[in-house]
């Protein structure tokens, strides 16, 4: 009898002992699962959690506020950005078309954005990049239906007027113009609104930019970019393939 009871207190043990190391060997590597699963995730949550660098974007639209008989050619500068045109189509309505260019990959900081073309005063403005998109809308002189007052919603103005081509519209453009209407001898640039003459014409044109009244900086629309939806996806995807390996 007591052969047999150690033969079953033999087996027993045996059998504890089996249990006992298949979970002592079997814990680590549920553990380790664990661990791995746990670092992935806090990884992918790290890059989550990360900001999005250079996704900024300016975009740079010019529609028509005038008439002109006389393509105009604008370009676009933002500053370390190399410079791009917009050319506005002769005998364009007023918000009929407009050309639009983009400055993709931005890193975030502070930009200085220019726009020239012959006959037009020099935009400028500043504007703040910060991992989204940015819309800058331009048109070519004051349009109804807006309100030109800081703070309010309007497109940035480009002035015409500048006769000397120094970027700027004064009194010595406007001395300039005069002259060329009294003398008849028109130019390229006293020529504003392109029907080969410089006359009365040109001189209203003038008018609409020399010493215009009201806010002519554009109100900056902003938007997620498209980069940071595109990004943002990639790392949702790859959140969800890491709980697929783990």
């Amino acid at each position: 009898m007591k052969r047999v009871v150690s033969i079953l207190l033999a087996a027993t043990l045996m059998l504890t002992s089996g249990t006992v190391t298949y979970a002592t060997e079997e814990n680590p590597v549920q553990m380790e699962y664990q661990t791995e699963g746990q670092d992935a995730v806090q990884a992918v949550n790290g890059t989550e959690q990360a900001p999005l660098k250079d996704i900024g974007v300016v975009q740079v639209s010019i529609a028509p506020g005038i008439t002109l008989q006389k393509s105009v050619t604008f370009t676009v500068g933002l500053s370390g950005q190399e410079s791009q045109s917009i050319e506005l189509a002769a005998n364009q309505e007023i918000q009929d078309t407009k050309g639009t260019v983009h400055f993709s990959q931005l890193p975030a900081g502070t930009y200085e954005l220019t726009v020239a073309a012959p006959g037009f005063a020099t935009y400028t403005q500043t504007i703040e990049v910060n991992s989204k998109s940015y819309a800058v809308n331009l048109m070519t002189g004051f349009v109804e239906g807006y309100t030109y007052e800081e703070g309010d919603y309007h497109p940035g103005v480009l002035l015409i007027g500048d006769v000397t081509g120094d970027g700027v519209i004064d009194d010595t453009d406007r001395s300039v113009l005069v002259d060329a209407i009294d003398t008849e001898q028109a130019s390229e640039l006293t020529d504003l609104t392109g029907d080969q003459k410089t006359d009365l014409a040109d001189l209203e044109y003038f008018a609409k930019g020399y010493q215009a009244e009201g806010h002519t900086l554009a109100c900056i629309e902003e938007s997620v970019s498209a980069d940071a939806i595109s990004r943002n996806r990639e790392k949702t995807q790859m959140w969800k393939e890491t709980w697929r390996i783990y």
